[in-house]
């Protein structure tokens, strides 16, 4: 069953730390923020999220571009529960849908499937290994997207994070689509705000991908 906010004895502010903690770089965690939490965030100044913590255990969030040529915008709505939490272990439950609209052929989404565990070092979990995975469903094609991340916080303004990511095709139809890609990066955690800037680096020994530059800021507004 998941657990109250914060276990009797133990200060509520274990849970809001890091406005950045639902998250390592990219991967999601199996954290959820405080009942009534308001997020907005900035992912490469290109996709803006906001987000809002509909119970303790729930959260929800709804991601989008700045239309661009004539109206086209991507958009991503995401539900995270968590359906377990102890001291030292966490898991969560996400269902989402992506897509882009404003398409001369019409709206274009999919559908995904997906979830964390989180293993905590520490009983605020400030520092922990994570992973999380998520089917994507378009159309006949199937692909799993999954992962490890790490957070070690060794010091109240100073957390490292490294993510490995990894694209796996489930038959056929998804062809040769695979893939693995490593983003280590460092976070400013802070309770109303967090920033991580982080480098991606694609590893495919065929192609000359350059590290690529990853900068995320959420501001938090807590109930």
């Amino acid at each position: 069953m998941p657990a109250p906010a914060a276990a009797p004895g133990r200060p509520a502010s274990e849970r809001t730390a890091d406005a950045h903690a639902d998250r390592v770089v990219l991967l999601p965690t199996a954290y959820t923020h405080p009942e009534g939490t308001l997020t907005f965030s900035s992912y490469e100044l290109i996709f803006l999220q906001a987000g809002w913590a509909v119970s303790d255990v729930t959260q929800l969030s709804l991601t989008a571009t700045p239309p661009i040529d004539g109206g086209i915008a991507f958009l991503d709505l995401s539900l995270k529960t968590v359906v377990h939490r102890e001291d030292r272990v966490r898991v969560a439950a996400i269902v989402s849908t992506s897509g882009v609209v404003g398409l001369e052929e019409g709206h274009m989404f999919l559908g995904r499937l997906g979830g964390a565990v989180q293993l905590c070092a520490d009983v605020p979990c400030r520092s922990s290994v994570t992973m999380a995975g998520t089917t994507a469903f378009v159309g006949p094609v199937t692909v799993l997207l999954g992962g490890v991340g790490l957070t070690w916080n060794v010091a109240r303004w100073a957390t490292l994070l490294l993510e490995v990511e990894t694209l796996t095709p489930i038959g056929r139809e998804a062809g040769q689509a695979h893939g693995i890609a490593v983003m280590p990066g460092f976070r400013f955690p802070y309770r109303s705000w967090a920033l991580d800037v982080s480098l991606g680096r694609i590893l495919d020994p065929r192609d000359t991908i350059p590290v690529l530059p990853f900068v995320a800021f959420t501001y938090r507004v807590l109930p």
